[in-house]
């Protein structure tokens, strides 16, 4: 920015020069032609005066010769120093009007004179004496007058020559004036605005030392006060600060540890227990910091754990994020660690898995505790429904098939919850074996089509046959996944609505979609849903019957086996289930381990 200004500024002043230059040249022409004239109108001067002295020394001469008699040489010499300056007056600047007026007087006083001459050498005196006195004196005090005339005119015209060569040089002082007025205001304006500048950017430097004031105070008050361990390193791995909470929670005071390689005190581990810093055998060569092996594709780290050792020699889980530092020509310049200790909640969370283990261990012994039961009620419920002990009225069969349905919800709820527990508590296994797909979605619409039909919904189908007839997967797990999004779609369905099933196979995955034209989810809910015992309506007198563990099932399920499910609905306008899983499961892989690796 400041370097086109300066060319900006070098251009106008040089355009200035230039046409200072210019202006200079042009004077100095008129200077020189000026002069040139004056010294020409008075040398015409000098002539003038010449030619006047000439013409009194002639008229002397000429009254010399009433006593000598003998005058033709003076009339002759008069003459032609009469001509001589006439001539150079006709190549010069006078009018001509007034050199034709010299010349017929020096015509009249030639003639006179030579009259006067013969009138001697005839020895007429008087006649002569008249002639001289009354013609050629008369004439002669006329030529004169015309030469000061004309004396008084070459005077005028070098002194109007030298008035104009005076403008000149004071137009000549009044542009440089005006040049110099503008080179200085151009210089100080320029200097001005400089200064401006420079004011300007010592005001954004004062603001932003005070920012970076602020943001050091800031990052200190944070160190300081911050429960998280704290620390940077560079480049080569030294740590460059180290801050209270990791003093409070490693025990390495900030002056034990800064200026020191961080791998010397904190040493990472793996839950194993094995090093995550590698060092080559060779004592020369430099090793790879485990900060730098996990920022090397990824500027920052979230949530990663690892094991630290303390000062006294115990290694502690800690969490631990990293963001990596770059400099100003953004280059790598180190990273940023910020940790804390997990012991707590790592043995809190092992309570918790121990707790919920028990409650899962206690659920299904009472859920298959209560089934045996529930059973004998129901098949008793059965035996009575169809008059087998005998004929029953109508308000007793009434009775019997709520008992009958009452116990048929009873027994769904007690079935899904043995089959959550058993999933939690990593009793189920998952039998993978080849099958008809395309035939399994077809089955399930069957099984829903009576309920269907009561409530006077249309199902809908669109199963794309091409790679749907041989899959390897758990069935029975799939056929829960499909049948309880179609219960639900039936479910939240008026009358006279629409429910369907849409399936295809794409790039290693099984894409499954039930949608319907109920009564929709919002926005706010669709996360809710898969959450165990949620309904949309929650109140004790809601509309719809179910426990709200079907979906939390069907997620548990998905998770399980690395798929994923999502809603897209509209309040009023229905919902639509999408589900995409795998389209082969391994079937050496335990439940365990496919929650390990998919992190359920």
């Amino acid at each position: 920015m400041y370097g086109n200004k300066i060319k900006v500024g070098a251009v106008i002043l040089l355009l200035l020069l230039v046409v200072q230059g210019v202006i200079n040249q042009w004077v100095v022409k008129r200077e020189h032609l000026v002069i040139d004239n004056i010294n020409s109108i008075y040398n015409k001067e000098l002539e003038l005066n010449g030619a006047r002295y000439y013409h009194r020394g002639w008229m002397q001469e000429l009254e010399n010769a009433f006593v000598t008699g003998y005058a033709p040489e003076i009339i002759n010499h008069t003459d032609d120093q009469l001509g001589r300056w006439l001539a150079d007056l006709e190549k010069g600047e006078t009018k001509q009007q007034e050199i034709q007026g010299l010349e017929q007087i020096h015509e009249k006083i030639h003639s006179e004179a030579r009259e006067v001459i013969n009138l001697l050498n005839k020895g007429d005196r008087e006649g002569a004496i008249d002639i001289f006195a009354g013609q050629v004196i008369p004439h002669s005090r006329q030529m004169e007058e015309v030469m000061f005339d004309l004396n008084d005119m070459y005077s005028s015209r070098i002194s109007d020559s030298r008035d104009y060569l005076d403008s000149i040089h004071i137009a000549e002082q009044i542009i440089m004036l005006f040049f110099t007025l503008i080179l200085l205001g151009g210089t100080i304006y320029y200097f001005y605005k400089q200064y401006l500048s420079i004011q300007k950017l010592v005001v954004i430097l004062e603001e932003k030392n005070q920012e970076l004031i602020n943001q050091k105070n800031y990052a200190e008050a944070v160190l300081g006060s911050a429960a998280e361990g704290i620390f940077s390193i560079n480049e080569d791995n030294i740590i460059r600060t180290w801050s209270r909470g990791a003093e409070e929670i490693t025990g390495y005071s900030a002056g034990q540890v800064i200026g020191q390689k961080c791998c010397n005190f904190l040493w990472p581990r793996d839950e194993k227990g094995s090093n995550l810093c590698h060092y080559p055998e060779e004592a020369d060569s430099e090793g790879c910091c485990y900060f730098k092996q996990i920022t090397a594709k990824k500027d920052i780290i979230h949530g990663q754990e690892v094991y630290f050792q303390m000062e006294n020699g115990e290694c502690i889980p800690c969490q631990i994020s990293i963001a990596r530092i770059y400099d100003q020509e953004n280059k790598p310049a180190g990273s940023v660690q910020v940790f804390r200790d997990i012991s707590e909640e790592k043995a809190n969370l092992l309570k918790i898995k121990k707790a919920n283990r028990a409650k899962s261990e206690f659920l299904a012994t009472m859920s298959h505790e209560l089934r045996t039961p529930l059973n004998s009620v129901l098949g008793f419920g059965d035996l009575l429904q169809n008059e087998v002990a005998g004929k029953l009225n109508e308000k007793q069969l009434r009775y019997i098939e709520n008992i009958i349905k009452s116990g048929n919800n009873l027994l769904s709820l007690i079935n899904d919850i043995l089959d959550l527990t058993r999933i939690e508590s990593d009793e189920v296994d998952w039998d993978v074996t080849a099958f008809n797909l395309e035939l399994l979605l077809k089955n399930s619409l069957v099984l829903v089509k009576g309920k269907a039909q009561m409530a006077g919904i249309t199902l809908e189908s669109d199963i794309s046959g091409n790679g749907m007839t041989r899959i390897e997967w758990d069935e029975s797990k799939i056929k829960m996944i499909i049948n309880n999004l179609l219960s639900n779609a039936i479910k939240f369905t008026p009358e006279g609505g629409h429910v369907g099933l849409q399936a295809c196979r794409q790039e290693g995955k099984i894409i499954i979609e039930v949608w319907d034209t109920g009564i929709g989810i919002p926005r706010d809910k669709q996360e809710d849903i898969f959450k165990p015992f949620v309904q949309l309506d929650s109140s004790l007198s809601r509309r719809y019957e179910g426990t709200g563990l079907g979906l939390d099932l069907v997620k548990k399920l998905i998770d399980i086996c690395g798929g994923e499910i999502k809603v897209e609905s509209e309040v009023g306008k229905g919902s639509r289930f999408i589900v995409k899983i795998p389209d082969r499961l391994d079937p050496e892989i335990s439940l365990s381990e496919r929650r390990r690796r998919n992190g359920v």
